[in-house]
């Protein structure tokens, strides 16, 4: 009997140890949604409270992933997945009343000679439905908050020349204009024609005539009329990365940092402890306002409304807000 009871004691022994070497299965992860990527593109638009991220598709290169960020309340939701982005254009996207504004690039591949390709305005609403408005090489956009017109630069021939056309919300051709048109006819050589942004109530559009990230002539257009006001700003010196225009209320802020294109030249003007100045430029009145300097440093300045800046604190970290007098 007390062998029995041992033999019993030992295999009972046995089935726990066994048991406990089967290992508990593991709990199956919730479901996460997908990882948003912004890729280095959109701005965020100023008259809207929605920012646009992409993810490319890590199954078909073709395709990617919108997505929008409501700024208010930091939401994101997808929005579409479309083909033949332009992912790398440095604007190609705007989100304008419950529709979708993007650029994409149809039939290029890198290093053909190819010629038979071509970049797309589309406009895409809610329900995904799109409509393709223009068609050009080097395609760039603007479009106005409320819808009414699309700012968009093209070459219409085979001149090459540069030209600010307005389209209407189906894509026709409302007003078209040349760079000379637009202000640079007192200028030697013929400028390229930039697009900046328009103003909140849709009325006027801004744009930049110069070469490259130099802007030598600011222009706005009053749809109403059609009229165009050219500014020389030439000897502004300024470029793209260092200034931001208010097209509410017709005023720049911006630097005289140098514009450079490596490291080894931003070093040399970081040790040359050269100043640079921040000021507002008032187009009408064609007069500056210096309100900051720093020793080599840059500002990197953005209107916040009509009548506050925020900039890099030249003494330190962080961004410093400055209220605009009248």
């Amino acid at each position: 009997m007390r062998k029995l009871t041992w033999l019993f004691l030992i295999i009972t022994s046995i089935i726990v140890t066994l048991s406990s070497c089967v290992p508990s299965p593991s709990p199956v992860p919730s479901p996460q949604p997908p990882t948003v990527t912004p890729v280095p593109s959109p701005t965020p638009s100023e008259q809207d409270d929605f920012e646009i991220f992409m993810q490319p598709s890590s199954q078909d290169a073709s395709k990617t992933a919108v997505y929008l960020r409501n700024n208010q309340t930091g939401e994101e939701n997808f929005f579409i997945t479309l083909e033949d982005v332009y992912a790398n254009h440095y604007h190609n996207s705007e989100y304008h009343n419950d529709h979708l504004y993007i650029i994409k690039r149809i039939g290029y591949e890198a290093g053909s000679s190819d010629e038979e390709w071509s970049d797309e305005l589309w406009r895409y609403d809610r329900q995904g439905q799109g409509t393709c408005l223009h068609s050009a090489k080097g395609l760039d956009f603007r479009a106005a908050s409320n819808g009414s017109y699309i700012a968009v630069t093209h070459s219409p021939d085979e001149s090459g020349e540069n030209r600010l056309a307005l389209l209407n919300p189906q894509g026709d051709l409302v007003q078209e204009f040349t760079v000379d048109q637009l202000g640079s006819a007192d200028f030697q050589d013929t400028l390229a024609c930039g697009l900046e942004k328009w103003s909140a109530d849709s009325k006027t559009f801004w744009g930049t005539l110069g070469w490259g990230p130099t802007s030598l002539v600011f222009y706005s257009v009053l749809v109403d009329s059609w009229q165009v006001a050219a500014y020389d700003v030439s000897q502004l010196s300024i470029h793209r990365m260092e200034y931001d225009l208010n097209a509410n209320i017709g005023k720049l802020v911006y630097s005289d940092y140098p514009v450079m294109f490596d490291m080894q030249r931003v070093e040399e003007f970081e040790a040359s402890q050269q100043p640079v100045t921040l000021a507002i430029y008032e187009f009408d009145a064609q007069s500056s306002q210096e309100i900051a300097t720093s020793v080599a440093k840059p500002f990197n300045p953005r209107w916040l409304d009509a009548s506050s800046i925020e900039y890099d604190d030249p003494g330190g970290e962080g961004r410093i807000v400055y209220t605009v007098q009248d």
